[in-house]
């Protein structure tokens, strides 16, 4: 979790300030208006995402968008990328 705050926070127009509920026992995510999930929160079900993919395609050691973005730019794009 560490590794995606510190990713958020160097995004160019991150707030100066960043609040973040957390998850209850019951598997809700606290926030800051009567809602049931939070979109691209820490914690919660929010936290199981899929991919569906040919099984030809090797997810490797994809942890992150970053590493899903060039797995794809280097799959279908190769050396048109730049």
């Amino acid at each position: 979790m560490a590794r995606q705050i510190h990713r958020l926070v160097g995004f160019p127009h991150s707030g100066d300030l960043i609040l973040m509920g957390n998850v209850r026992p019951d598997g809700r995510v606290v926030t800051f208006e009567e809602q049931v999930a939070t979109h691209g929160g820490l914690g919660g079900v929010q936290e199981q995402a899929f991919i569906a993919r040919p099984p030809t395609v090797n997810l490797g050691s994809v942890e992150g968008p970053e590493d899903l973005h060039r797995l794809f730019v280097e799959r279908y794009l190769g050396n048109a990328s730049g």
